[in-house]
């Protein structure tokens, strides 16, 4: 039998994982909101649509963002999920030590 505080440890990795998909899912309604306004967008372009059309201008825009939302989820959530994996492994090593 674990003691008290030590007997919270395995609660940790379950409580960091919520909080990490909380936040991933935050990034991911708003690239996927912004792709769908993109793609009604791209839908109603006329086939004969040229590239110096400003509306295609707009579709660029529209399509860096959704991009930088991307590289935004890879930038800052990926090294979230680093530190959580390490920080799970030294619990883990914690407890099995204990």
């Amino acid at each position: 039998m674990i003691t008290p505080p030590l007997d919270k440890i395995p609660a940790i990795p379950a409580k960091l994982m919520q909080l990490l998909v909380e936040q991933v899912n935050v990034q991911l309604d708003k690239a996927f909101a912004k792709l769908d306004t993109l793609l009604d967008e791209v839908a109603v372009l006329p086939d004969n649509c040229k590239c110096d059309d400003p509306r295609i201008d707009d579709i660029k825009e529209k399509l860096n963002e959704v991009l930088e939302l991307v590289n935004k989820l890879k930038d800052e959530i990926l090294p979230v999920v680093q530190d959580v994996i390490t920080t799970v492994n030294a619990l883990v090593k914690v407890a099995t030590a204990i």
